[in-house]
């Protein structure tokens, strides 16, 4: 069973990798021609993805734990 688990979760590892790599790749030309076309800088870019992984997560987080936790308190 345990065995079973760890296979399980690798497979959908592997499979949620692959499926956003050509997403990544591009994101990553774009980030490269911005930025040897002077742009912005490379601290710019950090703070926009932060900025934008922090609210998505947010807006998970309220999603799915919020009504969750709403139930045990």
């Amino acid at each position: 069973m345990l065995g079973a688990m760890y296979t399980a979760i690798m497979f959908f590892g592997i499979n949620n990798c692959s499926t956003v790599l050509p997403y990544v790749s591009a994101e990553r030309t774009v980030l490269y021609r911005e930025r040897f076309a002077g742009t912005y800088s490379a601290w710019a870019y950090s703070l926009a993805q932060v900025r934008c992984l922090m609210k998505t997560g947010l807006i998970y987080f309220l999603s799915i734990y919020k009504p969750e936790l709403h139930l045990l308190f």
